[in-house]
């Protein structure tokens, strides 16, 4: 296999001396006005990217706050809700049927709301550094 040398490479080289620096001035023309248009292309991509990102990152930034304080003031009556929960089991074990028993709406308030609000906050919340670090 033979070693070609990339720094000196050329393309054109089955022409004359003129014809080559012809077409090695098109060939440069035409990458120079590639380049332009690429350049052009992403200004305005990155402009619209700019213009989405921003209200998204704010709005995703909200949600993580919403979230996080309906997490925060339920989580005040974890207490309550394991209460709850220990008079459910008692009930069920009791023959009481699911439907009837009214505590089954505190336990799902209580023990179980504010974990899935923290982990959606979380989740906002990367969205959002990840929004106002990428536009």
């Amino acid at each position: 296999m033979k070693k070609r040398d990339t720094s000196g490479y050329n393309e054109i080289s089955y022409v004359s001396e003129t014809d080559r620096r012809e077409m090695q001035n098109y060939i440069n023309k035409y990458d120079k006005k590639l380049r332009k248009n690429n350049n052009v292309l992403l200004s305005i991509a990155m402009s619209i990217k700019y213009v989405v990102y921003t209200p998204l990152a704010i709005a995703a930034n909200a949600v993580s706050l919403v979230f996080k304080i309906c997490g925060s003031i339920t989580a005040i009556g974890i207490p309550y809700g394991l209460y709850c929960g220990y008079k459910t089991i008692k009930l069920l074990s009791a023959g009481v049927s699911w439907g009837d028993i009214k505590q089954t709406t505190f336990v799902c308030l209580f023990v179980i709301f504010p974990f899935t609000a923290y982990t959606i906050s979380l989740i906002f919340q990367k969205l959002s550094e990840y929004l106002s670090y990428n536009k």
